[in-house]
């Protein structure tokens, strides 16, 4: 049972709340993520599973038809296959020149149609069809009741994510990759082009073919999905193979053929064909990763000089996941996330009140970043101005007792503890008020330059605990 409920406003958007009082360290989401892409294949010393991300400690498995992918087990190849390999692998030539953010935008929606056909989704692609077929029909209050309900994990889900196409930063992006879009887009139309030669067949799943829209989808989707290919017992993997690979050199050959489409172009009326769905599809999920996707972090250990371990953040694939990216920002949230592989948890960092709202941190946190420059990233990033309670603190509090680089870049009073605030003569000032005592930080910061030069970072611990 959930702890949260999904609620809705204009100015918000979709958001969660908590359904009861949860307790500090309680386990509020814990998913898998819908798509995820990997951006660094290892970690200090070991490869990382293609498919579940998670680190390889044996020898690793080799994908059937390229060398870029590597895998800890045949389950997982097995898995990555069916899911979208089967199609990304040969392919290769051709992706390899294109963004992280459109080749994710892509696995998406051979995700999509892998997961489509099962019977607890065909929901989804109903939903999907309403929203882009029959927009006229359907009322305001009617779609906000549907996206209440779309925290499962579907492609619903994350269908219904904000895309924010009306920013300036956003028309930006597209209009750098649109080639590369309308590539993608003949080339994917010319390789499902070669399911229509091998004669229909039966899918197993439920039929849910009972409008035009979904129909059109379904009809796509089908042609996108390994099942559709693989069960056929005319299918052949090396005309498959062929097929593709001569596709994609097709494609690549060809620069700046592709007329312009504006954004407003590429969702306005209907698709009335496949390459228009497959290009809004495309276009769609591309512009919902800016604002959307989760980084993967892992924690890399390597040995520095003089035996001093260093640790960092490494991050290694960007990921969507259909209940996290509810949870808004703040700059003080009151949870925390962890990532195994590609299942994330996310956890209460303190009590939460009941219908108090349940956020996580974007990246600018209170504790890193002054307010103005936290202001400023997420502005750029995200497209709101933040007013969560930490910014509303700081903001009203203009004190430079209450200052980030007073309270977090500043040498330690040697009389109470409390930072002092530097002056321009090499002085400085303790700012607790019952101390303000003046002190004299030339020494100091010759010796912390000095160390920091040297990265002799034993030495500054050394000089200043």
């Amino acid at each position: 049972m959930n702890m949260f409920e999904v609620e809705y406003d204009s100015y918000r958007g979709r958001y969660l709340t908590a359904s009861e009082e949860i307790q500090a360290g309680t386990v509020i989401i814990h998913e898998h993520s819908f798509s995820a892409i990997i951006i660094s294949k290892k970690t200090s010393d070991r490869f990382i599973c293609c498919h579940c991300f998670k680190e390889i400690f044996t020898t690793p498995v080799q994908c059937f038809g390229c060398d870029d992918e590597l895998y800890c087990s045949i389950a997982c190849k097995l898995s990555s296959w069916k899911s979208h390999h089967w199609m990304e692998c040969f392919m290769s030539s051709l992706l390899g020149k294109m963004t992280v953010e459109l080749k994710l935008a892509f696995r998406i929606i051979l995700v999509a149609a892998h997961s489509m056909f099962r019977e607890e989704n065909c929901e989804s692609i109903h939903n999907v069809c309403k929203d882009m077929f029959q927009t006229g029909s359907t009322s305001k209050k009617q779609k906000q009741a549907t996206l209440l309900k779309s925290c499962d994990e579907n492609y619903w889900s994350i269908y219904s994510l904000q895309r924010h196409e009306n920013e300036k930063a956003i028309k930006e992006q597209y209009l750098s990759m649109k080639n590369d879009i309308r590539m993608l887009t003949k080339v994917l139309l010319s390789i499902i082009s070669l399911y229509n030669h091998l004669g229909d067949f039966t899918f197993p799943g439920k039929n849910i073919e009972h409008n035009i829209g979904n129909t059109f989808l379904y009809s796509l989707f089908k042609k996108l999905n390994f099942s559709s290919y693989y069960e056929n017992p005319n299918f052949d993997i090396r005309l498959w193979k062929s097929h593709i690979m001569s596709s994609c050199d097709t494609a690549g050959s060809k620069k700046g053929y592709f007329p312009n489409r504006s954004i407003e172009d590429i969702f306005s009326g209907k698709p009335l064909t496949e390459q228009d769905l497959l290009e809004r599809l495309l276009v769609h999920h591309l512009l919902q990763l800016r604002t959307n996707t989760q980084a993967i972090f892992k924690i890399c250990e390597e040995k520095g000089v003089q035996g001093v371990q260093n640790i960092e953040q490494k991050r290694i694939a960007s990921a969507l996941f259909c209940k996290t990216s509810l949870m808004n920002h703040s700059c003080s949230p009151n949870t925390t996330i962890s990532f195994d592989g590609l299942t994330i948890t996310v956890s209460a960092s303190k009590i939460i009140k009941k219908g108090e709202e349940i956020c996580h941190c974007y990246g600018p946190h209170c504790s890193r970043h002054d307010v103005k420059e936290r202001q400023r990233l997420l502005k750029e990033q995200y497209f709101f101005t933040c007013s969560c309670e930490g910014c509303a603190s700081d903001l009203k509090d203009d004190s430079e007792q209450s200052s980030f680089k007073v309270q977090f870049h500043a040498f330690k009073c040697k009389y109470c503890g409390d930072p002092v605030k530097p002056g321009k003569d090499g002085s400085g000032t303790c700012i607790n008020s019952n101390c303000n005592k003046v002190q004299d930080l030339r020494q100091s910061i010759l010796s912390y330059k000095k160390c920091q030069n040297g990265r002799k970072l034993y030495i500054c611990i050394a000089t200043f605990k």
